[in-house]
């Protein structure tokens, strides 16, 4: 009885002591900036370098924007072709979500979103520079402001 109570301790208490050790060390944080490849990682230094970390950026690649430390749309937090394909995800929604929730910053990285041409030409209107990752990847962001 004392055996099978004290194993019922040490299966509820080592995980929770556990979860509070790596949550001490800084593993979850360590974890969040490590996830993705070396080029995703590039990306997301260089939009937190250019953008604040309230900016909401247009992305079809969230991840990107999470190691970032940056916000997406809340409309489009799931930019999948399967969504697109459905027709619960239209170019129109897009745009709309660019003006609605103020949007700072468009990342194209997957191809979704550049498959739709009105989503592509309202980006270069609202961002006219452009960072060239290449393989149809771009940074877009508002005009330089002026001093």
């Amino acid at each position: 009885m004392i055996a099978g109570a004290a194993c019922l301790v040490v299966v509820f208490a080592l995980p929770i002591k556990l979860w509070a050790i790596a949550r001490t060390n800084g593993y979850f944080e360590l974890a969040a900036q490590t996830e993705g490849t070396p080029m995703d990682l590039a990306v997301a230094q260089e939009l937190q370098r250019l953008t604040r970390p309230n900016d909401s950026i247009l992305t079809d690649a969230p991840g990107i924007a999470f190691l970032a430390h940056r916000d997406v749309p809340p409309g489009l937090t799931d930019t999948s072709f399967t969504r697109m394909a459905a027709g619960y995800l239209s170019a129109q929604q897009v745009i709309d979500e660019i003006n609605s929730s103020h949007v700072q910053a468009a990342l194209l990285w997957t191809g979704r979103l550049a498959q739709m041409s009105a989503v592509v030409a309202s980006v270069n209107a609202h961002f006219p520079r452009h960072h060239d990752f290449g393989n149809g990847r771009g940074l877009f962001l508002p005009p330089a402001p002026l001093h």
